[in-house]
């Protein structure tokens, strides 16, 4: 398991520099929005139990965690997509996407806050 406290949860650095709130908070909307029915997608496919289909999310959830440099939750991502490809049990799947859904919620929280606060 990674441990949480040795990474950060996002880092807005390098959209910070870009020196643009309005693109700041859009990119930003658009992740929370995205993840979120990303995830529920995951739930539906883990439920099916189409396992492909939550590593082929797990996968395409990574560019948007990377674009506000989101480690922990990147490394959840990763985890995740390589269950899925090596077709562990059902139930241990299961756990990795509970984490993945807890971090997101905690990361929904704070990136929130911050919109609020740049608008």
């Amino acid at each position: 398991m990674i441990d949480q406290q040795k990474k950060e949860w996002y880092d807005l650095g390098l959209l910070e520099e870009m020196q643009d709130n309005q693109y700041l908070l859009l990119v930003l909307s658009i992740f929370l929005r995205d993840t979120a029915a990303d995830l529920k997608e995951i739930e539906v496919a883990l439920a099916a139990g189409d396992i492909s289909a939550v590593g082929r999310k797990a996968h395409k959830m990574k560019g948007s965690a990377g674009v506000i440099q989101a480690a922990f939750f990147l490394d959840l991502l990763n985890q995740l997509e390589d269950a899925a490809k090596k077709n562990i049990n059902i139930g241990e799947l299961r756990s990795i996407v509970k984490q993945t859904q807890k971090h997101y919620r905690q990361l929904d929280r704070s990136l929130v806050k911050i919109i609020q606060q740049k608008k």
